[in-house]
């Protein structure tokens, strides 16, 4: 086992990353309450300190822990998205279904607002929008320029 998985063994031991009301949180199983981030990263210097592992600091770990505990939290609407594109339409981008439905930010929060806060679905489609319009916009931009 490397010091990394050391880490990583201990984070997931020790807190949890759940959904809030609007946001991520991090949750503290020996204290069975949510943390702020700040706390969070109070903790992890107070115990390995400014360690370096493998040309990364403890914090880096813990952010990237919580990065990826919060994308498996996510996989609903990126599965969703992954079936989707997005198309220039007569006024303004259109997101399509691949089976030619149409769909916008409050068709798909109706269809995960059971499982998550709106706030996060809507901030998730939206990022999810704006980096298709780029990717699109530069790939038609080289086509012709």
């Amino acid at each position: 086992m490397t010091d990394k998985d050391f880490i990583i063994r201990f984070l997931n031991k020790n807190f949890n990353v759940v959904i809030g009301l609007d946001e991520f949180n991090i949750f503290d199983k020996h204290s069975n309450e949510n943390i702020t981030k700040i706390k969070f990263m109070q903790i992890i210097d107070k115990i390995f300190g400014s360690y370096f592992i493998e040309n990364e600091t403890a914090r880096e770990i813990a952010i990237l822990w919580f990065s990826d505990k919060k994308d498996l939290q996510l996989n609903k609407l990126m599965d969703y998205l992954n079936n989707c594109k997005i198309i220039l339409g007569n006024m303004d981008w259109v997101v399509l279904k691949f089976d030619g439905t149409e769909i916008d930010e409050k068709i798909f929060v109706s269809e995960f607002e059971h499982l998550y806060p709106k706030k996060i679905i809507k901030q998730y489609f939206n990022t999810w929008r704006d980096a298709m319009v780029i990717d699109v916009s530069q790939k038609i931009m080289n086509k012709y320029y």
